[in-house]
């Protein structure tokens, strides 16, 4: 018996020596070239970090990890691991927020943090994509408009849509390929094509959230006329108050086809319609804010319009005054 235990556990070390990566770490974001753990000057060895957000298989062997900190690989299938440098191959800045392989083609889309009114906030850092198993890497930009872009064909028929003309929020969240073409999938960009090798990015038309078809001549003109959804800030809780000339007794009034978001920061209702706290809070997302509340607030609610995505703010204010220059504030009378 206690020959049969020694055996069975010098067998188990033995198969355990061979199944256990030999390189297996991680090391810091900061990249020192003169390291020890730098395989060449594009990749150092190990795991870039051990927040893995996608795995996708390409070639015979190569395994492809987007993690928090970059793009790392095994090419002997758990052996041994290398992440690459991402400045020196033209892979996106920060973390991967998706990856795709099809055949020799692999796509890794990238994410980073910032702060916006002291809030911290993702934003897209950009794509690329290597025709060669990784070999080499191609880069493009995060997919951006111009705020002329609020047209495009689709099907020989004129579209509009919303000019997307920062990275802000526009995080690439999914992307795919098939035939030659990158299709990719963001929060604030919607959804895009990229024909390789030469693109250019072509927006593709969604139905919008309650439809389940979609016509091209049927696309709102835009956000500002055909708001999907509206957030009051700073409704009021009286209800004569708001039935007299209050944007939530106003947008039910007259018979506003979006949803109402009234916000309030103790109101439980308003005109029986649920109230939030804060924009933040809204469920769902938001195409159209006005905003009714003291100047003071305002930059703080204009932080989190833009941690919330909203599309168009209407500002319905006072204490501002036109001057040359930037917006300045009025001093209150005492």
């Amino acid at each position: 018996m206690r020959r049969g235990l020694i055996f069975m556990a010098a067998l188990t070390g033995l198969l355990w020596g061979q199944l256990v990566p030999s390189r297996f770490s991680l090391n810091k974001a900061a990249i020192d070239s003169t390291a020890s753990y730098m395989v060449n000057s594009t990749s150092f060895a190990g795991l870039a970090s051990n927040s893995i957000l996608d795995i996708r298989a390409a070639g015979d062997s190569l395994l492809f990890f987007g993690t928090s900190r970059g793009l790392s690989l095994t090419p002997d299938l758990g052996i041994t691991f290398r992440s690459y440098v991402a400045d020196q191959v033209h892979l996106p800045e920060g973390g991967i927020s998706a990856l795709a392989t099809e055949d020799t083609l692999i796509v890794a889309a990238g994410i980073k943090d910032t702060v916006i009114a002291g809030s911290g906030i993702g934003m897209g850092t950009g794509l690329a994509y290597s025709t060669d198993l990784g070999g080499n890497w191609t880069y493009k930009s995060q997919p951006k408009d111009e705020s002329s872009d609020t047209t495009f064909l689709w099907a020989g028929h004129p579209v509009r849509k919303l000019a997307v003309t920062t990275a802000i929020n526009n995080i690439t969240y999914d992307v795919a390929v098939s035939q030659g073409t990158i299709w990719t999938a963001s929060w604030a960009g919607g959804l895009r094509r990229y024909h390789l090798p030469s693109g250019p990015w072509t927006p593709v038309p969604l139905p919008r959230d309650n439809d389940t078809t979609l016509s091209c001549d049927e696309i709102p003109e835009d956000y500002v006329l055909n708001p999907r959804s509206v957030a009051v800030v700073g409704a009021s809780s009286d209800s004569q108050k708001e039935l007299s000339g209050g944007w939530v007794g106003r947008l039910t009034q007259f018979g506003s086809k979006g949803k109402i978001y009234p916000i309030n920061p103790t109101a439980p209702n308003i005109l029986g319609i649920k109230a939030y706290p804060s924009i933040t809070n809204v469920p769902g997302s938001v195409d159209y804010a006005i905003i009714a509340v003291p100047s003071r607030l305002i930059p703080e609610v204009l932080g989190e319009c833009v941690i919330k995505g909203v599309k168009v703010v209407h500002i319905f204010t006072a204490d501002y005054y036109a001057v040359p220059g930037p917006v300045q504030y009025r001093p209150a009378c005492n």
